[in-house]
């Protein structure tokens, strides 16, 4: 009795399954292509739609930040002012940490109107009484961070 085997060598041509769509066949439709071509339009129009939009939305955040940086220019300024009393000590001086910390301090300055103001402004550790500290006022008198 013959038994009926199956060839152990592959086909010689295997579907190209990515060009379906346009690969003659007498059941494709005029759909079919229309649809493979609208494909291919929307591909090509994203990979040409994302570096524009990135462009834009890059360019959109520059224009931002550098108008924010000109009118923070324009609104605040250095000053210096002074400690009313000691701020704290760092438990653990001459360590990393006590070379970053800041305390937050009372501290007298005068504004661009020329009043004499008080505030908190944080400082290094250890400072006495007295001790002068440069910091940054807006327009109203609020100590800030630097533009």
């Amino acid at each position: 009795m013959a038994r009926a085997t199956t060839p152990s060598h592959p086909p010689e041509e295997l579907p190209r399954i990515l060009w379906w769509r346009w690969r003659r066949s007498p059941l494709r439709r005029r759909t079919d292509l229309a649809q493979a071509w609208v494909a291919v339009g929307l591909l090509l129009a994203v990979l040409g739609g994302i570096p524009a939009a990135v462009f834009l939305v890059g360019d959109t955040a520059y224009r931002h930040l550098g108008e924010t940086a000109r009118h923070q220019a324009a609104t605040r300024h250095e000053t210096t002012a002074v400690l009313a009393h000691d701020a704290p000590r760092h438990p653990e001086p001459g360590s990393d940490e006590a070379e970053e910390a800041l305390y937050p301090v009372t501290v007298r300055f005068t504004d661009a109107r020329g009043h004499t103001r008080t505030a908190k402004a944080d400082v290094e550790p250890s400072l006495t009484e007295g001790s002068t500290v440069d910091v940054w006022v807006d327009t109203e008198g609020r100590i800030t961070d630097h533009p």
